[in-house]
């Protein structure tokens, strides 16, 4: 039997993550017609555990899967002292028990004792295994979430106790932009909003923290005494909150100069290279000693491809090859790119076997040395595409210096300026 797309609107509210809410609309058809399942030979599952960042929203899709199940529901998260937690949480599991058909989540169960993954036997633990069992065969199902799976035993998490392990990642680019728009939908006092550049700004934020930037934006429109939320108060707030930006740092201006060319050479070699790579391009402070930021979008593809990781390591150090071949001077902010294109390097040749030199060690001369042969050739490489590209930098960078941030979708123009030989 195909099982039908939103066979089940519990899930109706929840933007995006489609293959998560198709698996448990299984789920849910296995536990409300069991005797169908049962005819066919196939056993009844005890339970789901969720994983994922905080944040992403594991307690939102077991809440919406508890309300699909239309059972009697316990909601279970350690909130009193360490003894009486453990009566409450036997008590709890025997009264879902008594009031079966009923599901239980166990919410943040990592948190549930302070152990570490060479201790995780605490009696907490050893508590929701045992009621778990106790349960067996009583149509009590179990949900739990958890940012991560290295406190908790083995024999907790096993099939048997908890059948499916669910990970919960990070909203794609496309989700977010769904969530984004969902958020947004409705609300008054907003105006020309680009869903998809914010998400692209939050590439790696999850559903929390996406509704607090937005949150945040109205927040900073009201107290300067606007009624409308604008694209610019969103980025700028993603910009404080996710580079901890600092705007009341302040630069000589052939200082600013720098930070404008550097940033504007990995942005227009970073698009040549790999269209639609840059989410923001600033010139902005930020903490500690970094001045200006290149965003890139995280490609999923990075690891499994050679000619990304080669363009990765161009785009780094094209900021050094930008100040040096246009301005003329050392670009003394260049250490971080260096270091961040040597570890590229540095799995070229060791994981790759990229120069047929079989060593496992970073620091082994051999390895240094290959790795100092790349950077310099890509160096090279670098500086001839950024004096091919030195009108389309330059003409950034100068707009850089005018409004201290570009979205990546306005770096598109730039590429059209045409070089004169």
């Amino acid at each position: 039997m195909e099982i039908q797309n939103n066979k089940y609107d519990c899930f109706s509210e929840i933007v995006g993550y489609t293959d998560i809410k198709k698996k448990l609309e299984v789920y849910i058809d296995v536990l409300k017609n069991s005797e169908k399942y049962l005819e066919v030979g196939a056993s009844i599952p005890t339970g789901i555990i969720f994983f994922g960042y905080p944040g992403v929203g594991k307690t939102l899709m077991c809440k919406a899967f508890m309300n699909g199940l239309n059972r009697k529901q316990y909601i279970i998260r350690k909130n009193v002292g360490d003894n009486s937690f453990v009566d409450y949480l036997k008590k709890e599991v025997q009264d879902a028990i008594k009031n079966a058909p009923s599901v239980v989540l166990f919410d943040d169960i990592d948190k549930f004792a302070n152990e570490d993954e060479m201790h995780c036997d605490a009696s907490e633990y050893v508590c929701v295994q045992a009621m778990i069992d106790e349960a067996r065969g009583k149509d009590v199902f179990f949900l739990a979430t958890a940012n991560s799976k290295g406190f908790l035993p083995l024999s907790l998490i096993r099939k048997g106790r908890f059948d499916e392990t669910i990970n919960i990642d990070l909203p794609s680019i496309k989700d977010a932009s769904l969530i984004i728009e969902k958020v947004l939908s409705g609300m008054e006092h907003v105006d020309r909003i680009d869903y998809e550049e914010i998400a692209k700004l939050m590439d790696g934020g999850s559903v929390a923290d996406l509704k607090s930037v937005i949150n945040n934006a109205r927040v900073q429109a009201c107290f300067e005494g606007r009624n409308k939320v604008t694209m610019d108060d969103i980025v700028n707030k993603i910009i404080e909150d996710k580079y901890s930006s600092c705007e009341s740092k302040s630069y000589s201006k052939e200082s600013m100069e720098t930070f404008a060319y550097h940033e504007a050479s990995h942005a227009i070699i970073s698009e040549l290279l790999e269209e639609d790579s840059v989410s923001l391009v600033s010139t902005r402070g930020y903490s500690g000693e970094v001045a200006g930021v290149t965003a890139l979008v995280n490609n999923d593809d990075y690891f499994y491809n050679i000619e990304y990781m080669e363009n990765r390591i161009l785009v780094l150090l094209a900021g050094k090859a930008g100040v040096e071949t246009l301005l003329h001077h050392t670009d003394v902010g260049s250490v971080s790119d260096v270091n961040r294109a040597k570890r590229v390097a540095t799995r070229f040749v060791i994981d790759y076997n990229y120069f047929g030199y079989s060593e496992s060690d970073p620091e082994s001369p051999e390895v240094q040395k290959l790795v100092g042969a790349m950077i310099k050739i890509y160096y090279e490489k670098a500086k001839k595409l950024v004096s091919k590209n030195k009108n389309k930098i330059t003409n950034l960078a100068q707009d850089l210096l005018k409004r201290n941030y570009i979205l990546g979708k306005d770096i598109k123009k730039y590429l059209l300026i045409p070089e004169i030989a």
